[in-house]
């Protein structure tokens, strides 16, 4: 399963990566991918997932414990969650050419389906693509903790 899951990993990383692309240098101080996941974080929070949609690339791909979703399947999924406060901490961002991936720990009051989501570790990939930062990847394995109803 673990294999399994890396390799559906590095297959949403290697979408956004052209073989002719040059890797260029960190840009730590710029903190773009961290602004963006924020702003992509709080579209979550609001409910406004649709007001978004034009900001999700259409070759989109996330992975959760349960699988691999599709952008139309990911703005299903964000419709059904409840989030409320929440916290991103531990920020790191590489940038390779017009491709940025962030990971960042997530605290949150975040629940789906009845299930309260773990605090854990995400990635999100953003893609310049005609000079707007697209959604282009969301990486989730926090498993779930059954509320109690």
């Amino acid at each position: 399963m673990k294999k399994l899951i890396l390799s559906v990993m590095a297959l949403c990383l290697l979408f956004f990566f052209s073989v002719n692309e040059k890797v260029t240098a960190q840009d730590s101080g710029s903190k773009l991918g961290e602004k963006l996941t924020n702003e992509f974080w709080e579209v979550i929070k609001d409910g406004t997932i649709e007001s978004f949609a034009d900001r999700i690339a259409d070759g989109f791909l996330s992975l959760h414990p349960d699988g691999t979703r599709h952008k139309p399947e990911e703005i299903e999924l964000i419709k059904g969650i409840k989030l409320g406060e929440y916290e991103l901490t531990d920020f790191v961002e590489s940038r390779i050419g017009n491709t940025i991936m962030v990971t960042y720990k997530v605290t949150s009051q975040e629940e789906l389906a009845g299930h309260k989501i773990k605090e854990a570790y995400r990635m999100t990939i953003w893609h310049l693509q005609n000079d707007v930062w697209l959604l282009g990847g969301h990486c989730n394995l926090a498993g779930f903790v059954k509320t109690e109803k």
